[in-house]
């Protein structure tokens, strides 16, 4: 699964539309990664089920945390969408002040 989720990453065509997605995505798995890792440090005792099991969980999603491209792409797509979204209010506003 994780492998599957890697691939559409790299398959970014760089269209926010489409990226917006996957970046939120790719956004809100690193704020979960960070928190299963403050968990884990935080409780670390070995012989608790759970934490072994969040321990399984970070190393299974540690290559796509650490994977170049999607650190590398991240901030473009970010920034296309951050245009887009400033695009579109601003059209939006013009769209109300002409009626």
């Amino acid at each position: 699964m994780l492998r599957r989720i890697i691939e559409k990453l790299h398959n970014f065509r760089l269209l926010p539309y489409e990226n917006k997605r996957q970046l939120t995505f790719y956004q809100g798995l690193k704020v979960v990664y960070s928190a299963l890792k403050t968990i884990k440090d935080t409780y670390s005792d070995a012989r608790n089920k759970d934490i072994r099991s969040i321990h399984q969980l970070l190393k299974d999603l540690q290559p796509l945390i650490d994977d170049e491209y999607c650190k590398r792409i991240m901030p473009i797509v970010l920034e296309k969408n951050d245009v887009s979204d400033r695009l579109r209010n601003d059209m939006r506003l013009t769209y109300l002040k002409g009626q």
